[in-house]
């Protein structure tokens, strides 16, 4: 009768224990999700924010460019689309670089 209640103690202390160390998985688990979202967040207002720097730095190029000459307007007009491009995608590296380096943590 002793060994059996002996044994029924231990079999509840190790469900305790399989139950605190799957509590402390989930909550590493949640944490990890919490601080990826709130790096994505980041990142996605970053990039937000770029662009609307470059839509304004942008904004201003067109102005800029009414009041110049044809042959100058299409200069200007090819140096804008190549900014924007190059806009775009140092904005895309830039984000799937902090990305890796989230992910490599």
């Amino acid at each position: 009768e002793e060994k059996a209640r002996l044994d029924d103690e231990v079999a509840m202390l190790e469900e305790a224990r399989r139950n605190e160390e799957m509590e402390v998985r989930r909550l590493a688990e949640e944490r990890r999700a919490e601080d990826e979202a709130k790096m994505i967040a980041k990142l996605e207002a970053d990039a937000a924010a770029k662009a609307l720097a470059a839509e304004d730095a942008i904004r201003k190029a067109k102005e800029a460019l009414e009041a110049v000459s044809s042959t100058k307007k299409d200069i200007i007009s090819q140096t804008i689309a190549m900014a924007e491009r190059e806009a775009i995608a140092e904005t895309e590296r830039e984000i799937m670089a902090e990305r890796e380096d989230y992910k490599e943590k």
